[in-house]
């Protein structure tokens, strides 16, 4: 931690909540509520809807709406969404490859130093704003259950970033998804085990909960009464040996995630 961030959470001690978390949870209001909300809505139009007419947005425009967010310029924030969405930008990359990220960034800017504490969760409010500006605008659909699905983390882990938003992508597929971070062994064994869920996705960014994680796999396949239970591994370090060890699929696109269920589950 440098000696400027210390200085800033030495600051703040006498606080109910660190500076760290209240930066995360600013973050994750935008990544795990209000996108997946916005996202919901826009895909229950028609799926041309979601087609982009120009490329996914470059560093320098995510960085630029990061800085548009910093100066608290709402009003330069919405204009630059509506000028690729003007351009071919479906409102869904918008909201996965614009906003998200811009928001990510500003966590970046904190964690080097870059930003103040004050003037990041100003530039996180800001982004906030310009998603519930957004979903004012639009209004979500409800579909039908399909099956049983449960999201939660690896026993030991903290990090949730991205649950939420797989979870409303599923619902929107028509998944009735359980989201339960948090879990031990027993309990995501017990879940599993009457044979209805069709797949268990865990998050993971810590290398050492790889090994219990494991253990907790193999007791989900060898326990679950659904021989064909898919289990999807997701997260912020490399998984792909994890994966090939234990017979398990990494989560690294959402919306090519949902798909692979529906692949899986026709093909069972």
């Amino acid at each position: 931690m440098g000696n400027k961030k210390l200085a800033r959470v030495n600051r703040s001690a006498d606080a109910t909540t660190a500076p760290d978390a209240l930066v995360k949870g600013l973050f994750e209001t935008i990544e795990r509520e209000l996108i997946p909300r916005l996202l919901l809505a826009h895909r229950a139009r028609a799926r041309s809807d979601s087609r982009d007419g120009r490329p996914l947005p470059s560093s320098d425009e995510i960085a630029s709406l990061a800085a548009l967010a910093l100066a608290q310029d709402v009003a330069g924030g919405l204009e630059s969404v509506a000028t690729v969405l003007k351009e071919g930008l479906s409102l869904e990359s918008v909201l996965l490859h614009f906003i998200a990220p811009a928001a990510r960034l500003l966590g970046d800017y904190w964690e080097a130093d870059r930003n103040t504490y004050t003037e990041v969760t100003a530039g996180m409010t800001a982004l906030q704003a310009v998603v519930r500006t957004l979903g004012a605008k639009v209004a979500p659909s409800v579909i039908p259950t399909r099956g049983q699905v449960l999201l939660t983390t690896a026993p030991g882990e903290q990090h949730t970033l991205g649950l939420s938003m797989f979870h409303e992508l599923l619902v929107k597929a028509g998944w009735s998804v359980e989201l339960a971070p948090g879990l031990g062994h027993a309990e995501i064994v017990e879940a599993v085990s009457n044979g209805e869920v069709e797949m268990v996705g865990f998050t993971v960014s810590n290398p050492r909960l790889l090994e219990p994680l494991a253990q907790v796999v193999a007791a989900i396949k060898k326990q679950s009464l659904l021989p064909s239970v898919l289990v999807l591994v997701g997260g912020s370090v490399d998984l792909s040996e994890f994966a090939e060890a234990n017979d398990v699929t990494v989560l690294t696109d959402l919306l090519a995630a949902v798909a692979a269920l529906d692949t899986h589950v026709e093909n069972r």
